[in-house]
């Protein structure tokens, strides 16, 4: 068996993650039509047997406070670091990793990251990454309709896959969806992750997004080009990965966050090399 990938011996094949019998579970079909994700049914979970260099940092998974799923109680019990819970009538869907380690900007790093897939406190599937080393999952999102979203990466976490929920007894890992739906399907957007600012910029003014007035005039002097280039730039961190947001309304209905990596955008790093969209978020 490969070294890396999520290990599920024989020799566990008895163990439950609340220990004794293994109870009965109706089981589900779980598989993957995305090449570097694998999905597997299970039974039994093993203890985490990788060891974090150095301190495990707080802000990178659940306190015991904040987890709520029975299943992710038990698999912090197992050693795992859980890094988010979703809830889907009796199933549990939780994120959890192998190893963590702090990184620049206040990114967490993990490796040997997974998704599982709980009813009650049963086990029923798991995904991970061909290579969980080099390339982790890292945590779960919730979407509107019967999805969620799967990420991951080694320095910095993008969207790798939706889990595409057909019933409680089929699930798919699937390719990113090309469009997101919001506030209760009454709008949407096409996906934005990793394009560049100024691309990602046309295609929200081409469905009817407008720039929103920066409510935090941070960076004084310092941004005055930019801002006025792009009015709609809130703050930037300045450091690390080069943090910016970017505050955008439609139709005095929704407003939109747009987080970009890669610095402040200006008339000479558009293109090829503008910042690129890290994540966004939408109010209804």
């Amino acid at each position: 068996m490969r070294k890396g990938v999520f290990i599920l011996m024989a020799s566990v094949a008895g163990m439950t993650l609340g220990g004794g019998s293994p109870a009965k579970a109706k089981p589900i079909g779980l598989v993957s039509q995305v090449a570097n994700l694998t999905a597997v049914t299970l039974e039994t979970l093993p203890e985490n047997k990788w060891q974090d260099q150095g301190a495990r940092p707080e802000h990178c998974s659940l306190s015991a406070e904040e987890r709520v799923t029975v299943a992710g109680n038990l698999v912090a019990a197992q050693g795992w670091s859980v890094t988010k819970e979703i809830s889907r009538g009796d199933l549990s869907f939780v994120s959890f990793a192998g190893q963590v380690e702090p990184g620049t900007s206040g990114m967490c790093i993990y490796s040997h990251g997974n998704v599982g897939v709980f009813r009650g406190e049963q086990p029923l599937g798991v995904i991970y990454t061909a290579d969980s080393a080099a390339s982790s999952l890292t945590y779960i999102e919730e979407l509107e309709g019967e999805r969620l979203r799967l990420w991951g990466g080694k320095y910095g976490s993008w969207p790798m896959a939706d889990l595409v929920i057909e019933s409680e007894a089929l699930m798919i890992v699937k390719p990113v969806a090309e469009r997101d739906s919001f506030c209760d399907g009454a709008t949407s957007l096409p996906t934005l992750h990793r394009l560049p600012f100024d691309v990602a910029r046309r295609v929200l003014m081409s469905e009817g997004w407008e720039p929103s007035e920066a409510s935090d005039q941070s960076g004084g002097d310092s941004y005055q080009d930019v801002r006025a280039a792009f009015p709609e730039l809130d703050s930037c961190s300045g450091t690390g990965v080069g943090y910016c947001a970017f505050g955008y309304s439609k139709d005095d209905s929704y407003s939109l966050w747009v987080t970009t990596v890669g610095g402040s955008p200006s008339s000479d790093n558009l293109g090829q090399g503008s910042p690129v969209v890290r994540s966004y978020e939408v109010g209804c």
